[in-house]
C-alpha cells in the first residue's frame, strides 16, 4: 500500500506541474548572470557582438543590461525544431528606465541575417508598439520604470498576433508579420534591428514555445518573475506533491 501511495503522489506531482510550456520545443533562458543561461528545452540563444554590462540590479532583480547597438549585434535564437514554426509564443521579461525617451526597442527579428526591420518594436516614447505600423494608443499601454512581462502570441497561419503585458491583453495587431526559422539551418534574432534602431533596457527572462497560449494561459503567467516563466520552482513542486500525498492518504 505504501508503494502504491508513493507512486500516486509522484503522479500527482507531475500532474500539478505540467500546464503551460510543456511541448518538446519549449525553451527558456535566464539572464540573471549577465548572459543567457538555458533553463530548459532544445533551443540555443547566443549573444553576438553584444556589449552588455554583465549582471546589473534593477527593480530589485539581477538582470542583463544591454545598450544601443548596430545591426551586427543581438541574440541569435535557434529553437531547433524539425520545421519552421508558424505558430508560437514568445515571453520577454523587460525593464525600461523611466527616463528612456528613445523611439524603438526591437523584440524579435525573423530575417536570418537581420536584413530588414524587426517584426515587433516597443515604443518607449508612447508605451505602444510598431509591427507593420505604429500603435501608439494600445488598449493597455505598458509602463516604464518597472518590470513588465510581454507575452507575444503569433499565428502566422491565421494572419494574426497579440501582445499581452503582465497577463492583460495590450493590443491585437490583426496581422502576423512573419514566422521564424527552425534554427536547424537559419536562426531568428532577438533585441536587434538592421538599422540599429535600438535602445538600452534590461532583460530578466526569455521563453519560446510552439504553443499558441490563450488569454487565460497568459493571465496565469502573470508578471515578470525571477523564478522564470515556465520553469516550476522546486519548492512549489514539493509542496504540491506533498499536498497531493496528504489528500491521497485521507482518501484511504
Amino acid at each position: 500500500m505504501k508503494t502504491k501511495v508513493l507512486v500516486m503522489a509522484m503522479i500527482c506531482i507531475g500532474l500539478t506541474t505540467t500546464a503551460l510550456g510543456t511541448t518538446a520545443y519549449t525553451s527558456e533562458w535566464s539572464f540573471s548572470t549577465g548572459a543567457p543561461v538555458s533553463m530548459m528545452g532544445p533551443g540555443t540563444l547566443v549573444g553576438v557582438n553584444t556589449d552588455t554590462d554583465g549582471p546589473a540590479t534593477i527593480g530589485g532583480q539581477a538582470a542583463t543590461h544591454f545598450g544601443p547597438h548596430d545591426g551586427d549585434a543581438g541574440y541569435e535564437l535557434r529553437v531547433n525544431m524539425p520545421d519552421d514554426p508558424t505558430q508560437f509564443t514568445m515571453v520577454f521579461d523587460l525593464f525600461v528606465d523611466e527616463s528612456n525617451e528613445d523611439t524603438f526597442l526591437p523584440l524579435w527579428q525573423g530575417s536570418a541575417t537581420n536584413a530588414n526591420d524587426a517584426e515587433l518594436f516597443l515604443r518607449p516614447t508612447t508605451g505602444g508598439y510598431w509591427s507593420g505600423g505604429y500603435v501608439d494608443t494600445p488598449a493597455t499601454p505598458w509602463a516604464k520604470g518597472q518590470w513588465n512581462r510581454f507575452v507575444y502570441v503569433n499565428d502566422y497561419d491565421a494572419g494574426e498576433s497579440q501582445i499581452y503585458v503582465n497577463g492583460v491583453l495590450s493590443h491585437d495587431f490583426g496581422l502576423s508579420p512573419d514566422y521564424i526559422y527552425s534554427g536547424m539551418t537559419n536562426p531568428a534574432w532577438l533585441l536587434t534591428d538592421n538599422a540599429g534602431e535600438t535602445t538600452d533596457a534590461y532583460i530578466l527572462n526569455f521563453a519560446f514555445t510552439n504553443e499558441l497560449l490563450t488569454e487565460a494561459d497568459v493571465a496565469a503567467l502573470g508578471g515578470a518573475d525571477a523564478a522564470g516563466v515556465f520553469v516550476p520552482e522546486p519548492a512549489t513542486m514539493l509542496l504540491l506533491g506533498l499536498g497531493g500525498f496528504g489528500l491521497l492518504r485521507r482518501r484511504k
